[in-house]
């Protein structure tokens, strides 16, 4: 339902020729398991916070890891 309503309102946005001028954010929730879905429904603003620092390899590995699968699920 979340991804959804995400998809739905990149349409929105999409279609009302307004992509570079709005940016669709997704805060809470945000980690490895759930960034490539929230990056595919169009969100391009995504916070992650507890990911960041629970990640037992450290910040920069938290960072790099959740950028890269971010940037493979974005449409294109």
């Amino acid at each position: 339902a979340v991804r959804s309503r995400q998809t739905n309102c990149r349409s929105m946005i999409d279609g009302a020729g307004l992509a570079d001028a709005v940016d669709l954010e997704v805060d809470g929730g945000i980690g490895p398991s759930t960034i490539a879905g929230a990056a595919a429904a169009g969100a391009n603003v995504l916070i992650a916070g507890s990911a960041l620092y629970k990640d037992p390899e450290g910040l920069q590995h938290a960072v790099t890891d959740l950028r890269a699968r971010a940037e493979a699920a974005r449409p294109k």
